[in-house]
């Protein structure tokens, strides 16, 4: 699992205590900003994530700072794997069966990626609502 491109603000903690349990704290504590603690109590809510000899190196490294932790690590992680697994020609199918998502997922972002890639920084059209004649929301029944 060493071999993941992780999203920014996690890389520095994988180095303290490894991929696997980085993404084991962003996965059940992700979204949220603490301060960690110098010395590692195991009431901070962060400390269930981890064993405690991780959470003593993770509060050694990083104590006394405020840590904000992604949210989505997976997804962002699912995405690159796609597109990793894709430049290497791999079908559709097969990409979904590794990455264990759908086909569709899987169309998906390698579409917006494409388009992306066609277009940058503009943003993908969205479809407009259809409305009646005089902008009103047309009935459903």
């Amino acid at each position: 699992m060493s071999d993941l491109h992780l999203p920014d603000g996690l890389e520095p903690i994988a180095k303290v205590i490894g991929t696997e349990a980085t993404l084991r704290l962003a996965d059940r504590c992700g979204g949220s900003q603490l301060y960690v603690p110098r010395d590692a109590r195991k009431t901070h809510p962060w400390a269930q994530a981890l064993d405690e000899e991780l959470w003593k190196k993770f509060c050694a490294a990083f104590g006394g700072q405020r840590i904000d932790l992604p949210r989505g690590t997976f997804i962002t992680l699912k995405k690159v794997a796609i597109l990793e697994l894709a430049a290497q020609g791999l079908g559709t199918r097969q990409i979904a069966q590794r990455v264990r998502c759908t086909e569709r997922y899987v169309k998906r972002v390698r579409a917006m990626a494409n388009e992306a890639e066609r277009s940058p920084g503009k943003r993908p059209k969205r479809r407009r609502r259809r409305r009646g004649p005089s902008g009103e929301q047309l009935d459903l029944f």
